[in-house]
């Protein structure tokens, strides 16, 4: 798959503005404009995990917004009851055994930690609770799923993300063949 994505947005003139442009020399215009040219092999042969890296700024969030736009939402349209323990946000269906193991294939592997509300979890824990849960909507839905988190490893050190990346890509091998994640480090 080749996409070229372009974003453009104006630019508000201030004295501020003004200033950052005379010191980074950089020429008035009314708006910015950036544009990314990509190449994904997606299409090319059956994939369960993908990987989108790059530097800080490079666009991977800005292409993941164009490319799979309803997919990246979905982790934000997740609900959480305050009054319940994060593990029980899991579907029914999923046995405490299946939960556990989709809790630890994304590095959340605290029980006590699984027992707490989602408000009351560390923010490395509230940013790992959506990933299982998708993972395990993505395995019980009849149609095929697409699973995409942007920055899933930003907020833990490099070997817990290493660690991390391996369980969840064991995990998501595991699973049924329709079922495809795609993260964004």
């Amino acid at each position: 798959m080749h996409t070229t994505v372009t974003v453009t947005c104006p630019i508000a003139e201030s004295p501020r503005v003004s200033q950052v442009r005379r010191h980074v020399r950089s020429h008035p215009r009314a708006y910015l404009e950036v544009t990314w040219s990509v190449h994904l092999p997606i299409d090319q042969e059956p994939w369960h995990v993908g990987l989108v890296v790059g530097p800080s700024g490079c666009g991977k969030s800005t292409i993941a917004r164009h490319l799979w736009p309803d997919a990246l939402r979905a982790a934000t349209n997740l609900t959480w009851d305050p009054s319940r323990s994060s593990s029980m946000a899991f579907r029914p269906v999923l046995s405490i055994k299946d939960i556990t193991a989709l809790l630890c294939s994304v590095g959340f592997s605290s029980p006590p930690a699984w027992l707490r509300p989602f408000h009351v979890l560390s923010t490395g824990q509230q940013f790992a609770s959506p990933l299982p849960r998708l993972l395990a909507q993505a395995a019980t839905d009849s149609a095929p799923s697409l699973v995409v988190c942007d920055e899933f490893t930003s907020v833990v050190d490099r070997t817990v993300a290493q660690i991390g990346s391996c369980a969840l890509a064991k995990t998501v091998r595991q699973a049924q063949p329709t079922v495809h994640c795609d993260y964004l480090s």
